[in-house]
């Protein structure tokens, strides 16, 4: 099952969006705006089941948002676009012409060149390429911008964001196989410099997690990388000074053992940026709520003896109050789990 979140129906209300894949159908819970949501509306997805990755964006910069979906199949992959009405119903899908590759790792939709259109960024590990896809006012997509991580560098995890501060987004990709992260530092029009690598440690353990935030209250995006073993896990933050990233921080918890998700967000509204981990085995949520200085405080979300589930966390704000809430997509129990957070950063069921 594959999740995420976004204003579907114009109410500023943030809603759900999810894929069932036993019945083949894009599911919309619009929100009522206190952490309680309608029934749900079930949108068909022609000749397509495996639906992999869910995004929204705007591709068409009409105020209405839109829906695309990464599908896995065999011998390539696609993107599907569906485009919203404003009201929770979207239009015909639309089969875009071209073949991701199958290998297609993660999908991920963000306005690379501020244009106010949305662009998607894809992934490709076997391919050792990111693609770039430019949307267009008239809702098409552009033939793939090909980025090379590097022969054999199998990329593995993927996060956009302003790195060294000059307004453009860039992109920061985890290289399975070279053991370094590879930055892709954004320039005018949507275009990149050539790919700058720099060396991590994680060698020893599984890295599952590359995600950006403001970790020190400098007003700058840092790194995070983090990895994790049956025995503990490992956050370690970077931060791009003089031409290079440096390790400002590495934090080793071992209170946190098969770590599969995590994001980052702000729990307790207190303007500090939170790393939330989800756990599989068991399932647990956790919180490292931020100081503002590169530290953290451990507090614990949600715990159960459950195993084997594999955890996807969403973070955004469904009952319109000033702390962030959780949302944890379980695949193999087929359930969504919504955590509510309160000012002090406990979140409630």
């Amino acid at each position: 099952m594959s999740a995420t979140v976004g204003y579907i129906n114009a109410d500023n209300q943030i809603d759900i969006v999810f894929f069932c894949d036993d019945t083949a159908k894009l599911n919309i819970l619009l929100s009522n705006g206190d952490g309680t949501f309608q029934k749900a509306i079930e949108f068909a997805v022609k000749d397509y089941k495996w639906i992999k990755d869910i995004n929204v964006g705007n591709f068409n910069n009409d105020q209405s948002s839109d829906v695309v979906l990464r599908v896995q199949s065999e011998p390539v992959g696609r993107l599907i676009i569906l485009f919203g009405n404003k009201d929770g119903i979207f239009q015909e899908q639309t089969v875009l012409p071209w073949a991701t590759g199958s290998t297609a790792l993660a999908t991920h939709v963000s306005d690379l060149n501020y244009d106010n259109v949305s662009d998607i960024v894809i992934n490709s590990p076997y391919e050792h390429t990111v693609q770039v896809f430019f949307g267009s006012v008239d809702g098409s997509i552009s033939s793939p911008m090909i980025l090379s991580t590097g022969d054999a560098s199998e990329p593995r995890l993927l996060a956009i964001g302003d790195l060294n501060n000059d307004r453009y987004f860039d992109i920061a990709v985890y290289n399975l196989n070279y053991l370094h992260i590879t930055v892709f530092f954004g320039q005018t029009n949507g275009s990149f410099l050539p790919s700058k690598p720099f060396f991590t440690g994680m060698y020893l353990a599984h890295v599952f997690n590359l995600v950006i935030g403001d970790f020190n209250n400098d007003s700058l995006s840092d790194l995070a990388l983090i990895c994790s073993s049956e025995e503990h896990t490992v956050v370690e933050i970077y931060r791009y000074e003089k031409d290079t990233f440096q390790s400002k921080q590495k934090i080793d918890i071992e209170s946190i053992k098969h770590a599969a998700s995590a994001i980052v967000t702000d729990l307790n509204g207190d303007n500090h940026s939170d790393i939330v981990i989800g756990t599989s085995s068991p399932y647990a949520i956790y919180g490292l709520l931020g100081y503002g200085n590169d530290e953290f405080y451990l507090h614990t979300i949600y715990s159960s003896i459950h195993t084997g589930y594999y955890v996807h966390l969403i973070g955004n704000y469904i009952n319109n109050d000033t702390c962030a809430d959780v949302i944890s997509i379980n695949d193999l129990s087929h359930s969504i789990d919504l955590f509510l957070s309160t000012i002090c950063g406990c979140l409630s069921d």
